[in-house]
């Protein structure tokens, strides 16, 4: 059998997932990967897709973890909390808001729209449990 937490599944890439429940301190997570599609984003009523991966300290894919995605300032909709899959990815699908009180998503060449992501596992308190969190950029272009 082999050693680590239980409900091991090794992947076609040969890295091994293990659900969220293995994951405990002083173990964290890290979000250690984050795509945009389309990027840059040219469109305000196209849909931008976020792709969040979620590993722990240890090095294990996790499976399970939620993950929360929302622009800052608050440019765009907000996806629900979304679970990782067996290959440790979840996918969240936003659109740029209509714009109101002076906020407006930029379309302009050399300009970003930050994302505050955060993965966690269900029923923990996030100030001190195993959750990551990261800053992360699209670009955008007219």
């Amino acid at each position: 059998a082999p050693g680590g937490p239980g409900g091991q599944v090794r992947l076609p890439n040969g890295k091994i997932s293990v659900p969220i429940e293995s994951v405990s301190l002083p173990s964290r997570l890290i979000i250690d990967g984050v795509t945009f599609s389309p990027n840059p984003v040219r469109s305000r009523s196209a849909t931008i897709r976020i792709r969040v991966h979620v590993v722990d300290t240890r090095g294990f894919v996790v499976r399970g973890s939620l993950v929360y995605a929302r622009s800052t300032p608050l440019l765009t909709s907000v996806a629900p909390e979304t679970a990782t899959g067996l290959d440790g990815w979840a996918t969240l699908r936003v659109k740029p808001r209509a714009p109101r009180a002076g906020l407006v998503f930029p379309l302009r060449r050399g300009v970003n729209v930050q994302f505050y992501v955060q993965a966690r596992r269900a029923g923990e308190r996030l100030q001190y449990g195993v959750t990551a969190t990261r800053l992360v950029q699209v670009r955008t272009a007219g």
